[in-house]
């Protein structure tokens, strides 16, 4: 294929994959050409979900990027070893998506800003919420100022465990503190992190609160976390993460001085706006999200080609300012005292 934009997979041992996968057919020219995990199982499903031949199939990723003639890279690892998969990509001068949160700790994070950087390669870190049409809509109406002034921000998401919904290979470094970062508040959290450092920035104090309530004998990390964010403007935010909670949280409000924009637990995809002085609750108009896995790979690839910036809670550095709230809330933890972030 004459001027194929060439993808290859570093790891198959993230969920989330393999909802993307199909979608690559949307992204006119590109391919998927190769695919490198240790496991043989996983290989075998990669080759059938994406049409990967034989040749195409690696147990090492190094072996992969040294044969392959290749344009991009998807990461789908243990977050902790994003940034080092990122760097040998951005050295062979290959840009790269990965799944959120961009890495298991700042560090981590700050390595891969760098990469690209230094290697002049685009990165994008993908927030599945970015697609599900509502953050973008609230965010669209925080900056039109329908809300006035906004001042607060709430997301709470979760469910009653991995173990009930993910797969032995996934589960082997999500249930790992180390690997993942973190448990609950890594895995949850870090969306309601990512839409904070989008709508507000960076903020300058973070405390959090953690704790194993439901499953002390099962995990090694938090199953249940709650962070607070202020930010020098005033604004504040409350972000929830669980791996606890039955039925699941999936919540999200918005407020301003003159509004705001909000959902419920009992209708998720349902979102409504209240005006100030306004005594009737409007409905918001929010794009549909059906069939958004199949969007993910061809927007990073629409946006490499076309040159243009990742933006909202795909931009690397939303994603970037999401882990460095996530690594203050786990010292806010640790210490049980508020972080201030260096300006």
């Amino acid at each position: 294929m004459a001027n194929a934009f060439r993808i290859g997979i570093v790891g198959l041992q993230h969920d989330h994959l393999w909802s993307y996968l199909k979608g690559v057919r949307g992204a006119a020219g590109a391919r998927i050409t190769c695919a490198a995990d240790p496991h043989a199982h996983l290989r075998e499903k990669a080759a059938k979900v994406a049409g990967i031949p034989a040749a195409g199939l690696y147990e090492d990723h190094f072996d992969m990027l040294e044969k392959e003639q290749l344009d991009a890279c998807l990461i789908f690892a243990a977050n902790s070893r994003h940034a080092e998969l990122t760097e040998s990509c951005a050295r062979r001068g290959l840009h790269v998506m990965v799944e959120k949160p961009i890495a298991s700790d700042l560090r981590g994070a700050d390595r891969m800003l760098d990469a690209a950087a230094k290697h002049g390669i685009r990165l994008m870190v993908n927030y599945p919420t970015s697609f599900q049409g509502f953050a973008v809509e609230c965010h669209r109406q925080m900056t039109r100022g329908t809300l006035g002034r906004p001042w607060m921000l709430r997301f709470a998401a979760g469910h009653s465990g991995p173990e009930e919904f993910c797969s032995p290979e996934f589960l082997a470094w999500l249930l790992d503190p180390v690997k993942n970062g973190g448990g609950a508040l890594q895995d949850f959290c870090t969306y309601g992190a990512a839409l904070y450092a989008w709508y507000f920035g960076r903020p300058s104090r973070v405390s959090a609160r953690a704790g194993t309530f439901v499953k002390k004998n099962r995990y090694k990390a938090e199953d249940h976390a709650v962070i607070t964010v202020t930010s020098d403007s005033g604004a504040i935010g409350v972000i929830e993460g669980t791996w606890a909670s039955r039925p699941g949280l999936g919540t999200f409000s918005l407020h301003g001085d003159a509004g705001a924009v909000f959902n419920s637990m009992a209708h998720p995809d349902r979102f409504l706006i209240q005006r100030k002085g306004a005594k009737e609750l409007q409905p918001l108009a929010i794009p549909s999200s059906k069939g958004w896995e199949n969007r993910v790979i061809p927007w990073f690839v629409k946006h490499i080609r076309e040159k243009t910036p990742f933006e909202g809670m795909l931009e690397p550095l939303v994603a970037r300012n999401a882990q460095e709230i996530l690594d203050a809330a786990k010292r806010s933890i640790a210490t049980g005292r508020e972080v201030k972030l260096r300006r």
